[in-house]
């Protein structure tokens, strides 16, 4: 790693999973965003302020030098590559992040930054060489492919990375459930399976969640290891033990798996095919009879007029928020722990307000049919979502859209669907990705994005 010249590695396949708060989470902030984003509202007016690193600095005798780098990780060239780093995730308490160099993945934890790399003494063996094969560049494996996730303990000592459709549409199963301890610097598994799926055990992570006592770790797996093509498994961090917990589902792979309120685990249930199928929630509940699944409620229409593929959810305000394929015009807010309170409402950005407007089932299914079929038309008036972030109280929402060369950030609040436009950055400049990569990341008081020519932290006034 500090053998020679990093190089800022700014590729436009960059997804970013998270952002730094400059000091340790300090108790309030949420609560202080919310009154300055209440303030905003009320003044009309938010600007985004750029500030350097979201405030972090590393000094040199920070760093944390693995065996064998002494004499090189010295003066200038040390200061250089410390100059290169950006941070890729961030700890929900403020206290922890990921950086990289463009190559390696690296810990900050405590005032000391660490290189992440494989332990020996730790987790299951490594039989098949993935996770090996994954940490020669763990940047490029993790974060240059589809839909990267970091899921963090609720302390920040305990970090997975997930690359979903890598493994749904690459078939990359390599991609087995692993474990990094940011405090220690170490990954290691916490299962290993094979490959291929013709002829071995697979399963590979696909998302992942922490429960909120922070004993346990939850993975849904994608394979043939458990029975169906999806499980729920979990890792004790405690004993260090795997369990099974069900697998009764081929598609329960989309959104980010989320733990609600009531210890229950919520995904989304893919189709076999789109064309008159629904997609549905799946809620995972431990019972007194053990695991069980319940495809709890259907989100119609029809995946061939509105294909689910990313769901969000802030346990604090209860809020859910559903975007769709093909940077459709139009999402969804709920609340699963208040027995899914405004599912079937739909809303989209009316493109000549800017406000957002609601649609009714046939404005949904007519627009859906459009976007799917590519045939969307301009009557429609209706500004497409490129990607969207909830504040970490879960009271707000950012959304990034787009029309006719337009483009826009737009601040909603969830509790009456009133947006704001939100200035200080030019929208157009933020780089487009795929709609199922979460590119802009809210963590503390600070967005982390990738512009077209740097990387920026952000603070919206």
């Amino acid at each position: 790693m500090l053998r020679r010249t990093i190089v800022l590695c700014m590729a436009v396949c960059l997804i970013m999973t998270g952002c730094l708060h400059a000091a340790a989470a300090a108790e309030g902030s949420a609560n202080q965003l919310s009154s300055r984003l209440d303030a905003a509202f009320a003044s009309g007016r938010a600007t985004l302020r750029e500030i350097p690193l979201a405030g972090l600095t590393i000094r040199q005798e920070d760093v944390v030098v693995p065996p064998g780098f002494e004499s090189e990780a010295q003066g200038d060239q040390l200061r250089q590559w410390i100059d290169t780093l950006y941070v890729v995730s961030l700890s929900p308490d403020g206290t922890t992040a990921m950086l990289t160099d463009g190559d390696q993945l690296l810990a900050w934890r405590q005032g000391k930054l660490r290189v992440i790399l494989q332990s020996a003494a730790r987790g299951v063996e490594d039989a098949n060489g993935n996770l090996t094969s994954l940490w020669k560049s763990p940047y490029k494996r993790y974060f240059g492919g589809y839909a990267t996730e970091v899921a963090w303990s609720p302390d920040g000592r305990y970090a997975v990375i997930t690359n979903g459709r890598t493994v749904l549409i690459n078939a990359r199963m390599e991609y087995n459930p692993h474990l990094i301890d940011m405090e220690t610097g170490e990954v290691f598994l916490v299962a290993a399976y094979g490959k291929n799926m013709f002829k071995d055990k697979t399963g590979a992570a696909v998302s992942a969640c922490f429960s909120r006592d922070g004993r346990y770790v939850y993975y849904m797996l994608y394979g043939n290891a458990h029975g169906a093509r999806t499980a729920l498994v979990r890792y004790d961090l405690q004993t260090g033990q795997l369990e099974p917990c069900l697998s009764a589902s081929d598609f329960d792979y989309y959104g980010n798996l989320c733990e609600l309120k009531d210890g229950s685990f919520l995904i989304i249930q893919d189709v076999k095919t789109p064309k008159r199928e629904q997609q549905r929630l799946a809620r995972y509940l431990l019972t007194g009879s053990g695991w069980m699944r319940f495809p709890d409620k259907t989100l119609a229409p029809a995946a061939s007029a509105a294909y689910v593929n990313r769901m969000v959810y802030a346990p604090d305000s209860g809020y859910a928020l559903v975007s769709y394929v093909s940077r459709a015009p139009y999402f969804r807010r709920f609340r699963p722990d208040q027995g899914y309170n405004g599912l079937n409402e739909y809303w989209a950005f009316d493109a000549r307000s800017g406000g957002v407007v609601p649609l009714t089932w046939e404005q949904m299914t007519e627009i859906g049919n459009s976007v799917m079929s590519g045939k969307i038309q301009p009557s429609l008036n209706y500004e497409y979502i490129m990607a969207m972030a909830l504040s970490p109280d879960g009271e707000y929402a950012l959304f990034e859209t787009a029309l006719n060369g337009g483009w826009h950030l737009r601040l909603v609040r969830l509790s009456d669907m009133s947006a704001l436009e939100v200035g200080g950055i030019d929208p157009e400049r933020l780089v487009t990705l795929p709609a199922d990569r979460a590119r802009i990341e809210w963590n503390g008081d600070v967005l982390l994005t990738l512009m077209r020519d740097r990387m920026c932290s952000l603070v919206i006034e």
